[in-house]
């Protein structure tokens, strides 16, 4: 591919749009790349035309029209790779990693696209590039447990990003940050990175990076187990998710609340929550955001001491999750069927869910959990013998649990 990088328009574009997503703007961001699609055709700068493809993908993600955003940008690539200007082509990437991160929930193919950025970039010397595809895998590596690159990966995000004075990166790395602490159990830290990520983000006024850090905020709150101040957090977050119509951050934060209420106790507020999300499901086509609200589901019926109920929505899970051909999602579904058949003593079925997942993991190479699988099956392989031996001996029933 040729090196050329983004010429003047299609770079002050490319600012304009960072600038309209951080602040909520989705439709101005779409009027405005329509116009530019159109000007770029008429005077042959596909450089431009790429641009504002990337432009029209990121708003119709913010808007929670997933499917059109993933053609768009994968218009944009084509277009970037055709013109043979590596600079856009990796702001395409990024953009379709975005969708696939965020909007799909498909976390190894945005970890594929975020690489695939972070070597190009490192090629051309798109020090940006570089900074933003090491945010992604950052988030992603954290989004399926992988947290051993997560802290080095954010780090050099944040330095990058200080050195060449992005101000939305900086707050994205500090947001990755402060989530990795709230992982790692350093809640100090993970509350000094946040409330550092706040504050910068409410001097630039960037609505939708203000309400990613508030949920965070929410989130670590939750792991104080301070659930009060958890809600204050995640309505404030929600409160402007929903005003910016950004579909991806309303069902996010609506999941969370479920959790906190889930932790006071009030199933009834957290099924409305999840209700919702399922509801947001249907209203963007999402199908895997609803297998990610059952999981949920299936969490509140265990806290209700409904474990049948709880079955059948974990099993829905990993169904919609195999049919969006999203094996994370699914293996995490399988993992929780197998948890709550091992509840029941129903050791067989525990062990063939277990190992299902245990395929999908292999094909991962996500070697940790592969590791926490087998330790599971050993697991429960112990207790169908103990529980067979009490059996025989006649100390347990066939109703016990």
């Amino acid at each position: 591919m040729n090196r050329q990088t983004i010429n003047r328009s299609g770079a002050q574009l490319r600012t304009g749009i960072v600038d309209m997503m951080a602040l909520g703007d989705f439709q101005r961001v779409i009027d405005i790349c329509k116009k530019t699609l159109v000007a770029a055709r008429d005077a042959h700068d596909p450089i431009t035309e790429a641009m504002s493809l990337v432009g029209l993908a990121a708003s119709h993600r913010g808007l929670g029209k997933y499917k059109d955003a993933l053609i768009l940008a994968n218009g944009a690539i084509d277009q970037s790779r055709s013109a043979g200007v590596a600079e856009v082509t990796c702001n395409a990437l990024l953009e379709r990693a975005t969708i696939l991160h965020t909007g799909h929930l498909q976390f190894y193919e945005a970890r594929d696209d975020y690489r695939e950025v972070l070597n190009l970039a490192h090629d051309i010397g798109y020090v940006a590039g570089v900074s933003q595809a090491l945010c992604g895998l950052a988030a992603v590596m954290l989004a399926v447990g992988q947290t051993g690159t997560v802290h080095a990966y954010a780090r050099e995000t944040l330095d990058i990003a200080t050195e060449i004075d992005d101000a939305t990166l900086q707050i994205e790395a500090l947001h990755v940050l402060g989530l990795y602490y709230v992982e790692v159990r350093n809640h100090d830290l993970a509350l000094q990175a946040l409330s550092d990520a706040l504050a910068r983000a409410m001097d630039h006024k960037f609505a939708i990076l203000q309400a990613y850090v508030l949920d965070a905020i929410g989130v670590l709150h939750l792991a104080m187990k301070q659930p009060s101040k958890s809600l204050s957090y995640f309505g404030r977050a929600y409160e402007i998710a929903r005003q910016s119509h950004y579909a991806a951050l309303e069902s996010a934060v609506m999941l969370h609340l479920g959790e906190t209420y889930i932790a006071q106790d009030d199933f009834a507020e957290a099924r409305k929550c999840y209700d919702a999300v399922v509801r947001k499901s249907d209203d963007t086509n999402t199908p895997i955001i609803e297998a990610q609200a059952s999981l949920h589901i299936a969490i509140l019926h265990l806290h209700q001491r409904e474990p049948i109920l709880a079955v059948d929505y974990q099993r829905r899970a990993a169904d919609i999750a195999h049919r969006a051909m999203n094996p994370y999602f699914e293996s995490q579904a399988l993992q929780q069927l197998a948890a709550t058949e091992r509840i029941m003593s129903h050791y067989d079925a525990a062990i063939a869910a277990f190992t299902s997942a245990l395929d999908i993991e292999r094909a991962l190479e996500n070697d940790k959990a592969v590791r926490e699988i087998i330790a599971a099956i050993l697991w429960t392989r112990v207790l169908s013998v103990v529980d067979k031996v009490l059996r025989l001996l006649h100390l347990r029933q066939d109703g016990d649990e």
